[in-house]
């Protein structure tokens, strides 16, 4: 593309599906030779299901050496320009999904968290609490029209 430009860059591992057990025990071994004890997984709900989910559970929780690394979730509840994951080939700023959801579906999610992830053995605690992260506070606070006591 320019002077100077090397592409592409490959991994050193070759190119490998995070869903993979085998693949994420690499990189859960490489993590702890180097100190990481933890990592986050943005987590996703749009359209009223699940999204993106498959790294987690298939690939980190089915890993044989999981129990060597902490995990927590950061709700990643942010609207999806088309431009922003470009591998459905949109070319617009349009809207593909809307980070807001309703009551009904914020009970599913609550629930599916608690069930499938809040009680791994391996699931990040701090003063036996789970940590778990929301991107966008404020659009959590938005739909549901201010903070209630």
């Amino acid at each position: 593309m320019f002077k100077g430009h090397y592409q592409p860059r490959l991994p050193l591992w070759g190119y490998e599906m995070d869903d993979a057990p085998v693949a994420m025990e690499k990189k859960i071994n490489a993590a702890v030779n180097h100190g990481v004890n933890a990592f986050i997984f943005d987590w996703y709900w749009y359209d009223g299901k699940p999204f993106l989910e498959s790294t987690l559970n298939n690939g980190f929780l089915k890993a044989d050496n999981n129990e060597k690394m902490n995990f927590y979730l950061m709700w990643a509840n942010h609207d999806v320009p088309g431009n922003m994951w470009n591998h459905f080939g949109y070319k617009t700023d349009s809207l593909i999904w809307e980070g807001t959801i309703d009551w009904d579906n914020y009970q599913i999610i609550v629930d599916r968290i608690i069930t499938n992830y809040f009680l791994q053995p391996n699931y990040l605690r701090i003063d036996n609490k789970p940590v778990f992260s929301i991107f966008s506070v404020q659009n959590l606070v938005k739909r549901f029209n201010g903070i209630r006591s």
